[in-house]
């Protein structure tokens, strides 16, 4: 039986239980890259036993099958078809990237892992839904001599000639899309991982820890992390190029977490000191509109 993505995260993987507790995850994250001259980029999962895995990777039924020669051809066919289909935009993609990303914000698959550059935004998704399931946050550490993806590079990047095991991310221009300005939306881009370097998962039935094979680190990961332990990030070496992966497993009550955020409680770890963050928020476009607004859906139910 393959290794699942909750097997792999348990092993490294913060369990708070209140929101003082989310904060403090949130901080130690910070001063460990501070520390080792990182940047950190966080994503929220509603549910701890999801992968981290692109909306393109997640589609395939043998996730074990999957090579990046599959999803190169994919996307570039959706690639293909979006630039004949999509015709009618206020700011036109001036590149493969911002075609991409587009797409990836109108719920078109495509091999970009999104992530951001607020913790508590992130926060967010991880509580915005399914209330009896632990959420889960990550954030990945990059080094700060290896920055995001500029403009002039963006212009002829390929996703298929980033180097195995290496991790690059790029923000696009807010205009391109108001969801993703709001979320201060970045993306991962990189290549399917490798056994290089090498991950373990706590084999209950064995009683040991395993190494885990490649097709059970693509069955987690479409993208190349590498997770580690708060404790272990301590001694992170300063300089260290891999793509370090932080995570918590967010055993708290959903609601009071999305009450702070959004304001609606005047007291709490996790209030916002800026604007309150919420679907409207995060969300701000008609399509946000027509999935997530309560009233909108009380109106569809009936005028009562």
């Amino acid at each position: 039986m393959l290794t699942t993505a909750a097997d792999h995260f348990a092993m490294h993987e913060a369990v708070p239980t209140d929101a003082s507790e989310v904060l403090e995850f949130i901080n130690e994250v910070n001063q460990i890259a501070d520390k080792s001259e990182c940047d950190v980029y966080w994503r929220g999962q509603a549910d701890y036993r999801w992968g981290v895995r692109s909306s393109l990777a997640r589609l395939t039924e043998t996730p074990t099958a999957m090579r990046d020669v599959d999803l190169n051809r994919a996307e570039a066919e959706l690639l293909v078809d979006a630039k004949r289909w999509i015709t009618a935009t206020t700011s036109p993609p001036l590149n493969d990237l911002e075609w991409l990303a587009l797409m990836q914000h109108n719920w078109i698959p495509t091999r970009l892992v999104d992530f951001t550059r607020e913790p508590l935004i992130a926060t967010f998704f991880a509580v915005e839904s399914m209330d009896g399931v632990d959420g889960r946050l990550l954030a990945i550490a990059t080094p700060r001599s290896d920055p995001v993806v500029s403009d002039e590079e963006a212009l002829g990047f390929q996703i298929s000639k980033v180097q195995l095991g290496k991790l690059r991310l790029w923000q696009p221009k807010p205009s391109l899309s108001p969801r993703l300005a709001a979320q201060n939306g970045v993306f991962a881009l990189g290549r399917l991982p490798s056994t290089n370097p090498a991950r373990h998962a706590r084999d209950d039935f064995l009683n040991r820890e395993t190494l885990m094979s490649r097709d059970e680190i693509v069955s987690v990961f479409s993208i190349p992390l590498y997770l580690v332990s708060l404790s272990r990030g301590r001694n992170r070496r300063a300089g260290s190029t891999y793509p370090s992966c932080f995570t918590a497993r967010i055993h708290v009550d959903k609601s009071s977490i999305r009450t702070q955020l959004s304001k609606k409680s005047r007291t709490g770890s996790l209030r916002p000191a800026g604007d309150p963050i919420d679907h409207a928020s995060c969300y701000p476009d008609v399509e946000g509109l027509r999935r997530y607004s309560t009233t909108l859906a009380r109106v569809q139910r009936g005028l009562t």
